[in-house]
């Protein structure tokens, strides 16, 4: 999409629904993450690059969830309970089996890899090493979004009705409920529609909000 016209400047066809899009800003390409098959698009749409993740590691099953590191233009893919890592030649540097579901994942301006799982908050170094590791069970039910401001020092956890804030460098500290609009109480929160969840969570790089 053309963002100066609004109008939609390129159509590519793929065999499968995407489940993630990462932008390679070294060289303006487009990696799409489709079933188990890691495909890079350049900027006229055409198939420069293509890596088959079936091999790449064990029980990588469902991966949907993928970051992309601009410094060296390594890839981060998230399955259900293993997280790869590949080069950006499409070699494997590591794979990292997690005990429970992993949810979502972020990049700080460090590389150093902020991942969600269905109970903990972990930090990871850019060789995979768990450098910190949040227990969010006291604090939020099913967390299930996550997106990191390295400008303002914070992360961003949400849960389907709720909203936390955590310091990058105080992970010691309790994380901070964010009011969420709409939200409600006792039997009303109860009977509240399903459609009024958070679906996903976004921060402006440069604001820091």
């Amino acid at each position: 999409i053309d963002i100066g016209t609004n109008q939609v400047d390129l159509t590519v066809a793929l065999d499968h629904e995407a489940e993630a899009l990462a932008v390679d800003p070294t060289d303006g390409g487009v990696w799409a993450l489709v079933q188990k098959k890691l495909s890079k698009f350049d900027s006229n749409g055409q198939t420069v690059f293509q890596v088959d993740l079936k091999g790449q590691a064990e029980k990588l099953d469902d991966p949907e969830l993928l970051t992309l590191n601009p410094y060296d233009g390594s890839l981060w893919i998230g399955g259900e309970k293993v997280l790869l890592h590949l080069s950006a030649q499409g070699t494997r540097l590591q794979a990292l089996e997690s005990s429970d579901e992993i949810q979502a994942m972020g990049l700080d301006v460090d590389e150093t890899l902020w991942l969600l799982t269905h109970k903990q908050l972990r930090h990871l170094s850019p060789q995979g090493a768990v450098l910190h590791s949040l227990d969010l069970k006291p604090f939020i039910k099913e967390p299930e979004h996550l997106v990191v401001d390295s400008l303002g020092g914070l992360l961003w956890v949400a849960g389907k009705k709720e909203l936390i804030q955590l310091e990058i460098n105080r992970l010691d500290l309790a994380p901070r409920p964010v009011p969420v609009p709409g939200k409600k109480s006792g039997k009303e929160k109860e009977e509240e529609d399903d459609d009024k969840k958070i679906l996903t969570l976004a921060v402006d790089p440069l604001m820091g909000k």
